[in-house]
């Protein structure tokens, strides 16, 4: 996974792109596509060339600063990513997901589209801990610094809690804070995982201002088409993310400037 910050508009920003894993290095123009992809991503935002605005439009960048957010009303499919136990079909985490959050949270049910399911702790703070080396959180819900830990039988062994305990303490001295919900209360829906669903309405509560913009754009999903300004800005963000993927691609050698012909898919 490679991570990268660009724009051509005040959308989000960072993306990543996955399954480049090649170690080859494209030498004959390796140089002139590490100058292409650093210009590419030295304004953020930055303005596109004159070849693109006669494509796609003009856009503003000094007088309309206005953040469109990305967000789907659809909630992500998180395909063999939640965990459980393929074997006895028991899957809490993503039974919590999937029913509890709309259920419980309804006022904030839009944060599916928002939770990153299976998150590293290196990813969450910024750098590694050698304690907590690839370890990872069930969810992690980046707007609002929380983590949600779904927690079966076997956190009861004390090694286990230990070591949640120092996962905690970690991630709470970084500014991150964990709420735990067992998996027999959150069967049971019970007082005690009620407790825990309050804590993170009021940790979500305490972020408003970076979740409220979601919830506009959650439920006017129609302007990204219709608003000329928005879907300006949405085809441009599109865009500088595909010149950076076909970059990297050249970069590794995955595809060639020599190639008659790239095959290439773009799925919605």
């Amino acid at each position: 996974m490679i991570r990268y910050s660009a724009n051509y508009a005040y959308t989000n920003n960072n993306f990543v792109i996955q399954n480049i894993d090649s170690k080859h290095i494209n030498e004959k123009y390796y140089s002139i596509i590490c100058i292409m992809k650093n210009l590419l991503q030295r304004g953020i935002p930055t303005r596109y060339s004159k070849f693109l605005e006669e494509k796609l439009g003009v856009i503003d960048l000094i007088n309309c600063k206005e953040k469109i957010y990305f967000i789907d009303r659809e909630s992500p499919k998180w395909i063999n990513t939640i965990k459980g136990d393929d074997k006895n079909n028991y899957f809490p985490a993503l039974d919590f997901f999937k029913d509890k959050i709309p259920k419980y949270l309804e006022e904030y049910e839009f944060i599916r589209c928002l939770i990153v399911p299976e998150f590293k702790i290196s990813e969450i703070v910024g750098k590694e801990e050698k304690q907590f080396v690839n370890q990872q959180v069930d969810f992690y819900l980046p707007q609002a610094k929380l983590v949600i830990e779904i927690d079966g039988g076997q956190h009861k062994d004390e090694a286990i809690k230990k070591n949640d305990a120092a996962r905690d303490e970690y991630l709470t001295s970084n500014g991150i804070v964990t709420i735990r919900i067992n998996t027999a209360d959150l069967e049971e829906e019970n007082e005690c995982f009620k407790s825990k669903i309050n804590l993170i309405k009021q940790r979500c509560c305490d972020y408003d201002k970076n979740l409220k913009p979601y919830l506009y754009y959650y439920f006017n999903q129609d302007n990204y088409k219709d608003n000329c300004k928005w879907n300006i800005n949405i085809r441009a963000t599109a865009v500088i993310r595909f010149q950076i993927t076909i970059l990297s691609l050249l970069e590794v050698g995955i595809i060639n400037l020599d190639d008659k012909n790239w095959n290439i898919e773009i799925s919605k």
